[in-house]
Order: structure tokens, then sequence, then C-alpha cells
């Protein structure tokens, strides 16, 4: 039975794990399926591939998930197992925590150089600081560009990239011709964005509009990253933009998530996923309820959306600790840190049972028909 809390990861050697994977027939990742996990698995696959290693990816909903998927494979096969089994014994390698940090060390011992765009961006779809890995930081980075230079979208027209960000919500989100407008209205023309000075502008207007809610100092430091990227010279233009592709089709289509992760020549595709995704959390966001109580902020919707609008509404809306969002098909939670989450998640299943993965700070619970919004809400108010 899978449990929200906090598992002791078994201590992974870099060189036992390669040892694993040398000569394997086939190597099996099952991966949770959020960007950061993801992005580690297509790490691994970059070593693999670099040794001619077969491997197979499948992104997985749950704890349960994976450790059936494990306890039904190919017996020959490598298991790699990125999050958490109800038997950890069932996989050769299994990699919760840290999973980016420990695929792009045991790539290199593999003897790959992993690209380092990737696994920077899932470092930032997970919230962390791609500081973290400063000599793959150093790779990445554009040198002929500053932080200033850019604002953290995934492509080359500013007017979509606004529009359909996930990395903010403002009242012209999902609306380009809103975006024109704000443009207009502190009088950049858009067709000669030549100059700093004008960058600078952009991102003071765009500052304005993403904190001016019921947080503004949550938005604000949420927006951070976005109006001072990590600028590169992938096709994303941006660490922050690629994590933002990242996370949407993780969660919108998965499968284009993997494509992309492994290599595969899905980007055309990612970026449209993106779009359509973003437009609807926006437009659904414009309109939502939101419902407050005592540490948790609630709102209802479909789960094709609301997984991704939970993270949003936590970041830009929210005034509490914890955001749960209701669907006929479970339950997706936010929350500011993994003690809030982990009571949340263990108040919720109490009640719905169903099976759920995690992050460290946004949970997806799965379950058919759970309680109405302010049950849901009782259920977990007195635990955060």
């Amino acid at each position: 039975m899978s449990t929200a809390r906090r598992s002791t990861e078994q201590t992974i050697d870099p060189d036992a794990a390669v040892t694993a994977l040398r000569g394997a027939p086939l190597v099996r990742i099952l991966t949770k399926q959020f960007a950061d996990s993801i992005a580690a698995a297509g790490v691994l696959t970059q070593g693999l591939a670099e040794q001619q290693i077969p491997f197979q990816v499948s992104p997985t909903t749950s704890q349960d998930d994976r450790t059936m998927r494990a306890s039904a494979g190919d017996a020959d096969a490598v298991t790699i197992s990125i999050g958490s089994l109800t038997d950890p014994d069932l996989a050769d390698i299994v990699l919760e925590h840290t999973p980016v940090e420990m695929a792009v060390s045991i790539v290199k011992r593999l003897g790959a150089d992993p690209d380092p765009h990737l696994p920077l961006a899932g470092i930032i779809a997970k919230g962390e600081n791609p500081e973290k890995l400063p000599e793959l930081l150093s790779l990445a980075r554009d040198p002929e560009q500053s932080r200033s230079s850019r604002l953290g979208i995934p492509v080359d027209d500013l007017v979509d990239g606004l529009a359909h960000s996930l990395l903010i919500h403002a009242p012209f989100s999902g609306d380009r011709s809103q975006v024109a407008d704000m443009l207009d209205r502190v009088g950049v023309d858009i067709d000669q964005i030549d100059s700093d000075e004008t960058l600078r502008q952009i991102a003071s207007a765009v500052a304005i509009n993403a904190t001016d809610g019921p947080n503004p100092k949550r938005a604000a430091d949420y927006v951070e990253s976005f109006l001072y990227p990590h600028v590169t010279s992938h096709q994303f233009r941006t660490l922050e933009g690629f994590a933002d592709i990242l996370m949407s089709t993780t969660q919108s289509h998965p499968g284009t998530a993997v494509a992309l992760a492994i290599g595969g020549n899905v980007q055309s595709a990612a970026v449209e996923t993106w779009r359509q995704h973003a437009l609807t959390v926006h437009q659904q966001l414009n309109d939502v309820e939101l419902n407050r109580y005592d540490g948790v902020v609630s709102f209802s919707g479909d789960w094709t959306w609301i997984r991704t609008a939970a993270r949003v509404v936590q970041h830009t809306m929210s005034l509490e600790p914890v955001t749960i969002a209701r669907s006929d098909e479970g339950v997706a939670v936010a929350a500011q840190d993994e003690d809030r989450l982990i009571a949340a998640i263990e108040g919720i299943t109490e009640h719905t049972g169903g099976e759920f993965d995690r992050t460290t700070t946004r949970a997806h619970i799965q379950c058919d028909s759970p309680p109405a919004q302010n049950d849901l809400a009782n259920s977990i108010r007195g635990e955060i």
C-alpha cells in the first residue's frame, strides 16, 4: 500500500549502478509523471544510447502502478524506478529524492557527457535552483546574453510566449490580443524590441500585472525566475522556458514529454501541446471560483487541467499554505512545503482511498468521485 510519508532512500552507488547497466540486454525505466522525473529518465537514456544499451521508458501514475509494472517485467532486464516502490527490491536501481542529480552522476560514469539543458530544466521544474549543478549550468548558458536580456519563454514570439507561459498568471494570460494591448499601453512596439531598455520596460509591465492579485508577495517570488531566466542557445531559448514545456507536456501528454526527454524530434509538437494546455489552464483560472478555508484554498474542474492549475494557484493566487483541486477522477494538491503536502495527502486519502504520486510540493490522487470541496478541505484543515 502506498504511503505519503518520507521514505528512506537507499544510498545509490553510481559505480554499482553503472556495473548493473553495462551489458544489460534491456533497461526498463519506470518514472513518476512529474517533469523532473521524466527529465532524469531522459538523462539516463543519453548514457544508455551512447553505450548502445537498449532501453524503454514508461511514465507511471502512482507508486502502486510502478510496483505492479516492476513485478511483471522481463526478469532479465535491469529495472530503474524513478520514484518509490512499495517493494524496493523489485527494482535494481531506485532514484527518488534527487533523481536528476543521480542520473547525471550515473551517465558521467557510463562515459557520456549529458546535454546540460535537460537536467537543468528538470531541476527548475522541481522548483529548485539550477545553480546546484554549476558545471552543467556553465555549459548551458549563452555567454552572449545576460539574464535580463530575455524573459522565461520557450518561443521567439514575445506575444505568444507571454500569452501561454504557465510560469505566470496575469490578466493577459491566455489571450494574445490582451498581451498586445498591455504592451501597447506601455509604449512597446513588438516589432522593434531591440534594446535592453525595452526589455526592462516589458519585464516591469509583466511584473506589475502578474503580482496584482490576492497574494502579491508569493506571486512576486514565483515570477522572479521568469523575469530573470537562464538564457541558453537551446531551441527553447531559456532553461525556464524549457521547464515550462516539460511541465505542461508531462501533465497533458506524457508520451510527448517522454519523447522530448529522450531526444525525439517532437519539439514542435511539444510547443503546440504547451500552447493548448496553457490556454485551457489560464482560461479556466480566469473563471474559476476559489473557496478559502483556514489553511486551504480549493476549486474544482476537469482532471486534464486541475493538476497544473493547482500549482499555478498555489504560487500566484492563494493566501493559504495548501491548494486542493477536485475533479471526478481525483484530487490535485499543491503545498508550500513537504510536511503540509504529506499531511494533506494523508487527510484526503483517508476519506477517498485511491492511488497517488507526489513530489515535495505537489501530489496527484486518483480516486473515483471524491467528496465535495468543503469535505476535502475539512479533512485536512486540522492536519496542516
